[in-house]
């Protein structure tokens, strides 16, 4: 046992580059460790810890003088919070040969250091001790720290992230199964955030994302959470609530800690808020299911009108659960070909000639029942699998337009609905120009209609797709024209060869004076701009009448044809 101590007094004196005191040694052999030692080296009593030596890295390491140093023990050095855990370890090291550990210590002027610490049986003027070196560790430990609080939290806010809001969830849910109180999880959407975001530059939507998370802070309590999920999406956890209204109240906190205007960039603006609020109870195990809750219960407020809140009930939970089955049965319909392509004719007012096709989608079930896409369109969009449906009903509709072109003297322009999910799938542009060489005799054979809804003036994503489309020299439709927003803006921000007037509008012909008015300036400007008119969802014969006064160069609807099957609109092709 003694060579072994002795072989450690080396091996220290060698990584010191000195020569180190063995267990007995000369005190002049310490001292001139103590002396030369670039580590802070402390000395203290084997039993009680009281320190007997130090030297000047030390002293300046702790900011004691030896004196001050000599009137405490090895335990007084350590921070209130590892106190009780190294005195066990001091306990627990005694008669052992090596002992190493990590330590949070106190300097004199209260700041924390961490030091990693070896000590090692030694006799000192006769008295048992141990000889302690406490390396300064505190710059790999505050990087640790840094970069785990980059892990788990945003850069732009502070606030906690996804992955640090999901463990706080998992552990509350944890404390609430061992009680009768509830939480709730309020997902928070900022109302036209992206609007602000790319009108006014990310720098101000930067300092705007701030201040929205400083208010959110404010309006929580102490032990409540606020995370950044990423872009305009916070999510707050607020636990300890009674019921459903205690979580009501908590989002009507959020959302008047929102109200007050800010000035950004010199512009007063006012926030608003879409909030989704889902109670978990001492029944609710699943974490991510409570977060897709309070998703769902905030698109529900969004569809009711934005800055308002919505809590997730029985009715959103049954909706919730079909539209999980309705994205099940879709997945299968597309791989099983349930997924038909019909077509409605749209007719020439001034030949009353069949001018173009639109291409509708249906599903066939295995029950035989026809489906449109009002029961399944926005599963198909939510998920995703709008993008490989659209892909695959584009291949079928212009397989079969090829066939026309063979076999008609005037075939009708192919027109083809593209959604704002579609336009922003990389390689769109790509999978088109393939699709219509593969078909088409040419580019102009088909044209895309795209909702009014779908074309914000803030997306240059959309705006640069709809470009390129037009530049490949397919037609382009403002679908739904009138509905939306800034809809005089379209006319000259995409490059549309046609404008759809909506159905609504068209409806009203002959029930209103102001439909037959807003029409006919909407007809009258399209056409001082070069476009085409195409009027949507012609019923009657009197609106037929009105639209052929007003000057609309086409019109579909039930009045020609419903939408039907490809052999069915080809007996009205091929005469």
């Amino acid at each position: 046992m003694e060579k072994g101590r002795q072989g450690f007094v080396r091996r220290l004196g060698a990584r010191l580059g000195v020569r180190a005191v063995a267990p007995g040694g000369a005190a002049s052999d310490l001292d001139e460790l103590l002396a030369t030692s670039p580590d802070a080296l402390i000395v203290h009593r084997e039993i009680t810890g009281e320190i007997l030596a130090a030297n000047k890295a030390a002293i300046d390491q702790y900011g004691w003088t030896l004196e001050e140093l000599r009137q405490r023990t090895i335990m007084d050095l350590a921070e209130d919070a590892d106190r009780e855990t190294m005195t066990e370890a001091f306990a627990n090291q005694l008669g052992t040969l090596v002992h190493v550990g990590e330590w949070q210590h106190r300097r004199k002027d209260g700041t924390t250091l961490w030091v990693s610490t070896t000590t090692q049986p030694m006799t000192y003027h006769d008295l048992p001790a141990r000889l302690v070196i406490a390396h300064d560790v505190t710059h790999r430990h505050t990087t640790l720290e840094e970069l785990t609080h980059q892990g788990t939290h945003d850069t732009l806010t502070g606030l906690p992230n996804r992955m640090l809001f999901v463990d706080r969830l998992n552990n509350a849910l944890a404390r609430s199964a061992r009680g009768t109180r509830s939480l709730a999880v309020l997902f928070c959407d900022l109302d036209r955030f992206k609007i602000i975001n790319d009108t006014m530059g990310h720098r101000a939507g930067d300092a705007l994302l701030q201040t929205v998370a400083r208010r959110l802070r404010e309006a929580v309590r102490q032990g409540d959470t606020v995370s950044r999920f990423g872009g305009d999406e916070f999510v707050i956890l607020a636990e300890d609530l009674g019921n459903d209204v205690d979580a009501i109240a908590v989002a009507e906190q959020l959302t008047t800690s929102l109200s007050t205007p800010l000035l950004l960039e010199g512009q007063e603006i006012v926030i608003t808020a879409s909030i989704g609020i889902a109670v978990g109870n001492a029944s609710t195990h699943n974490a991510e299911a409570l977060l897709r809750d309070a998703d769902t219960a905030l698109y529900r407020a969004k569809d009711a009108g934005r800055a308002r809140h919505e809590l997730f009930d029985a009715d959103l939970r049954r909706q919730a659960r079909e539209r999980v089955n309705t994205e099940s049965a879709l997945r299968r319909a597309l791989d099983a070909g349930e997924l038909l392509v019909h077509y409605q004719p749209i007719i020439s007012l001034d030949s009353g000639m069949v001018s173009g096709v639109e291409v509708l989608l249906r599903w066939e079930t295995p029950t035989g029942e026809l489906l449109r896409p009002a029961n399944f369109l926005s599963v198909a969009e939510e998920s995703g699998l709008i993008v490989p449906i659209g892909l695959a009903m584009l291949d079928k509709a212009c397989a079969r337009a090829g066939t026309w072109h063979r076999q008609v003297a005037d075939p009708p322009t192919l027109w083809v609905n593209l959604s704002a999910r579609q336009l922003t799938t990389p390689g769109l542009v790509a999978a088109v120009a393939e699709t219509i060489d593969s078909w088409l005799p040419s580019p102009r054979a088909i044209g895309f209609e795209i909702t009014e809804c779908s074309l914000d003036p803030s997306d240059s994503l959309i705006e640069g797709v709809v470009g390129e489309l037009a530049e490949m020299g397919v037609r382009i439709a403002i679908d739904d024209f009138g509905t939306g927003y800034a809809s005089l803006s379209y006319l000259w921000r995409f490059p549309a060869d046609v404008i759809k007037i909506d159905q609504s509008f068209v409806a009203r012909l002959g029930e209103d004076r102001e439909a037959t008015v807003i029409i006919s300036a909407m007809t009258q400007l399209a056409r001082s701009l070069g476009k085409q008119v195409i009027a949507e969802g012609v019923e009657t014969d009197n609106q037929l009448a009105r639209l052929r006064r007003i000057g609309c160069d086409a019109a579909q609807g039930h009045l020609f044809a419903a939408p039907a099957s490809a052999e069915i609109i080809e007996r009205l092709l091929i005469v």
